[in-house]
């Protein structure tokens, strides 16, 4: 085999992976004991602690002067990123960019796409992660766009969005406790 070969044929699969990468996911949530999908087998009990564990994070975060936000760059949107965000022992939460720019997002909005607060709508809790049970799922983080944070001027000013987040609520294979 030629280098031209080798070269032409690895740029091809290159941009055959970008478009993979690219395709989009659904905005829908998917609950992982649809056909196609792999349940996770997780423990609901390791989910709520996870929940009251982000709010409970962005609240210290909020008292200590800190950015109550979890972030991701902008080179993780052009890698297809998906990064931990948090985890409990056979449970982790992982996100993934699908956007284009710098991504911040509260930690109560990831908690609230996970399991909806106690003061959520009925409509905001039939949309959450929790409906798919032990099996898992996926689905776009559902934002509070009324929320002040995301109002800041020094939100808009440092190029942030918070578009193009996929939570994905998995079994955690290595069982790691926090």
């Amino acid at each position: 085999m030629r280098f031209s070969e080798t070269f032409y044929g690895a740029i091809t699969f290159a941009n055959l992976a970008s478009a993979l990468c690219r395709s989009p996911e659904p905005s829908t949530r998917i609950c992982y004991n649809e056909t196609g999908h792999v349940p996770q087998d997780i423990d609901m009990a390791d989910v709520k602690w996870i929940t009251s564990f982000l709010r409970d994070y962005q609240e210290q975060a909020i008292r200590e002067r800190r950015q109550p936000f979890w972030k991701m760059s902008e080179a993780a949107s052009r890698e297809c990123t998906q990064l931990p965000i948090t985890k409990r022992k056979g449970v982790q939460v992982v996100g993934k960019h699908i956007g284009d720019g710098k991504l911040a997002v509260l930690y109560s909005d990831i908690a609230n796409t996970i399991e909806a607060a106690a003061t959520a709508s009925a409509s905001h809790e039939d949309e959450s992660l929790a409906k798919c049970g032990a099996a898992g799922g996926q689905m776009h983080v559902l934002i509070n766009t009324t929320n002040p944070f995301y109002q800041a001027e020094s939100y808009r000013t440092e190029g942030y969005s918070y578009q193009g987040l996929i939570i994905k609520l998995l079994r955690n294979e290595k069982e790691v406790n926090i």
